[in-house]
């Protein structure tokens, strides 16, 4: 059909092997990566995204921040948990590693089932990073239980900003916006310079920022 160009997408922010049959095409990744580096690939940054949940937590005055994650990821997990330590250290405060909980997976029932864990311990964290907003989710669920107040007993953040869920809970999840719209608008602007000039730039991975989206999960430590 005389395509000239394509964007490959994933998704989920992983490495991906380009399909042979467009590699010898113009191709920009989107929310990916390949090994070879021979496209433009344009990414979240996961680092600088989970660094602006932890520091709002401590900006609101906490200092017992937990963090659960996803154990299997390879890419995006090792990224929010450095941010997440390094956020702790630059503002004095000592890791717990009774406070990070690696998980199978990142839903609803794992996010419930760690927060669980978190609360049954003997000083419980008065705020919660979640790795994705459906963990953060379980994490509701489970406070809701233990008879306690999400935003006043005890914060949550989330990661992703999924319309679905951050905005329908209740109350209203704060979360990390996943740049979902401005990834695709670079990926294609950077398509189209490429199939204009005959001299293409050497091919990088492109950071968009993941920004701090607040409603009503996170309030003042108690």
């Amino acid at each position: 059909h005389n395509v000239t160009g394509f964007i490959y997408a994933s998704m989920y922010h992983r490495e991906v092997e380009v399909p042979k049959v467009i590699n010898n095409k113009n191709v920009v990744l989107l929310d990916c990566f390949d090994n070879s580096n021979q496209y433009h690939s344009i990414i979240p940054n996961e680092y600088g995204g989970a660094r602006n949940a932890v520091a709002f937590l401590v900006k609101n005055g906490h200092t017992k921040i937990a963090h659960i994650t996803d154990g299997e990821n390879k890419f995006a997990a090792p990224l929010r948990e450095k941010a997440y330590k390094e956020v702790l250290n630059e503002n004095g405060i000592e890791f717990n590693k009774n406070y990070l909980l690696k998980t199978p997976s990142s839903n609803a029932t794992e996010g419930y089932e760690a927060t669980k864990k978190l609360l049954q311990l003997k000083v419980p964290p008065t705020a919660i990073f979640a790795y994705t907003d459906r963990m953060a989710m379980g994490a509701y669920a489970a406070i809701h239980e233990a008879g306690l107040k999400v935003g006043e007993d005890i914060s949550v953040i989330g990661f992703d900003n999924q319309p679905d869920i951050a905005s329908a809970m209740r109350p209203g999840l704060t979360t990390i916006q996943l740049p979902h719209f401005e990834m695709g608008e670079m990926a294609t602007e950077i398509l189209i310079k490429q199939l204009q000039n005959s001299e293409s730039e050497t091919p990088i991975r492109h950071l968009i920022d993941c920004p701090l989206v607040v409603r009503d999960s996170v309030g003042p430590a108690r």
